[in-house]
């Protein structure tokens, strides 16, 4: 009875890890109660980092996801499908968020699996799907602000994912006030700039090479001027 008995070799550690660097972030999920050493190891911030790395450089995109929105639904479909599927094979993201408050939300942007959601301008949420968590905000409130936009990005240097958010005027008495929040830090800090006089910016920021950037110009015909101003 006990010859027939299949015995599973123990791995080595750096085995082990490498094989589960690879897996999709749902898989991981599940392979958490396999035991202690697995939690601790998937929950680790080496293995975070090391995982995320190794799947943002995947040439096959085995893990890159299109992040797709229709009206008040959020869908997604993997890239691969898209690119080599004669059908793309699309599913639906629950986002809790979206079914709590009945707003018309969209997206600021999305770093490294994290999504950033606003809600009518004032409202605003950061969102991983992969593991279903998610931070909201309290709703921005001011009596003199005229429009809020948003950008998302991450910082490499300090490895902390960051939410810019300007709100302005272009009245009588023209106001601009930008605040950063820090994730890591959970806190928002102001930052001194004071744009020409009828800036308007248009959508939300595109987070390039690091730094989150807007279409803005001056005036309100967008016929004109326009320009980009960049926040690093």
């Amino acid at each position: 009875m006990e010859d027939s008995i299949l015995k599973i070799p123990i791995l080595p550690v750096e085995l082990v890890t490498e094989i589960l660097s690879r897996l999709p972030v749902k898989t991981l999920l599940t392979f958490r109660s396999v035991s202690k050493s697995w939690l601790a190891l998937i929950s680790s911030l080496d293995f975070i980092k090391n995982h995320l790395r190794i799947s943002a450089n995947n040439k096959d995109y085995a893990q890159h996801r299109l992040l797709l929105r229709y009206k008040c639904i959020l869908k997604d479909c993997y890239l691969r499908s898209l690119l080599c599927n004669s059908v793309m094979e699309v599913s639906r993201l629950d986002c809790p968020v979206t079914d709590q408050h009945k707003t018309f939300w969209s997206v600021v942007g999305s770093v490294n699996g994290l999504i950033c959601l606003t809600g009518g301008e004032k409202a605003l949420c950061i969102w991983n799907p992969s593991i279903r968590k998610y931070k909201t905000f309290p709703d921005f409130i001011t009596d003199w602000m005229v429009r809020i936009v948003y950008g998302f990005g991450y910082d490499e240097f300090n490895d902390d994912y960051k939410v810019v958010r300007c709100a302005y005027n272009y009245g009588d008495r023209p106001r601009f006030d930008i605040k950063v929040y820090s994730l890591k830090d959970d806190s928002w800090r102001s930052i001194r700039y004071r744009p020409p006089n009828g800036m308007r910016f248009w959508g939300s920021g595109n987070f390039v090479n690091g730094k989150v950037h807007w279409a803005n110009n001056i005036g309100p015909d967008r016929d004109k001027g326009w320009n980009i101003i960049c926040i690093n």
